[in-house]
């Protein structure tokens, strides 16, 4: 366990921001059957509830965009869509890092978080600028991730969509202004 005395240093905080870009990138290339590929976990349109710029220091990481039924928000609607356009080409494996680190950071330690995260590097590909990540939840809790509007596969297990969203909208987020813009309590 590392730990950090005083205030971060400039590199820790470009890491940690660069890991929450990386987090919100595409995670998919499991389950690629006939059965799971479809245009989108959702059915019915969405409407952007709220958008969001990470920046880290004067780089602007992603932007990224809430997307749900009539543009409301509450803690556990579905469907939903969190969109991340990157400005910065990102490495799969720095996303993973991330992930994980947003989910400590938020005490996120589920029984299948390892298995989480397996998945994930087995679906997530190196993102470039420009690049466009979303991550859809359906009714039924089963979540699919899409990268440039292919998708990259899907996680059928509602503790994982909770758990992956909660890095962006829990109130425990790292981002708390991040979320803010996200589920419009900015406007």
């Amino acid at each position: 366990m590392t730990r950090h005395l005083g205030r971060p240093s400039g590199y820790h905080r470009l890491f940690v921001l660069l890991w929450v870009a990386l987090m919100l990138a595409p995670l998919g290339r499991a389950q690629n059957t006939a059965d799971s590929m479809q245009i989108s976990a959702i059915e019915a349109p969405l409407q952007q509830r709220g958008q969001a710029t990470l920046r880290v220091m004067f780089w602007r990481i992603y932007d990224s965009a809430l997307m749900t039924p009539n543009g409301d928000w509450w803690p556990g609607i579905r469907p939903l869509r969190l969109e991340i356009r990157y400005r910065r080409a990102i490495r799969a494996d720095m996303l993973l890092e991330q992930t994980e680190k947003e989910w400590s950071a938020q005490g996120i330690d589920h029984p299948r978080k390892l298995a989480w995260l397996s998945e994930l590097r087995s679906l997530w590909p190196d993102v470039q600028p420009g690049d466009a990540l979303h991550f859809e939840v359906n009714a039924q809790e089963l979540g699919i991730f899409t990268l440039n509007g292919e998708i990259l596969g899907e996680i059928d297990d509602p503790d994982f969509s909770s758990a992956f969203l909660a890095i962006w909208l829990s109130p425990d987020t790292t981002r708390p202004a991040l979320r803010a813009q996200l589920i419009g309590l900015d406007q």
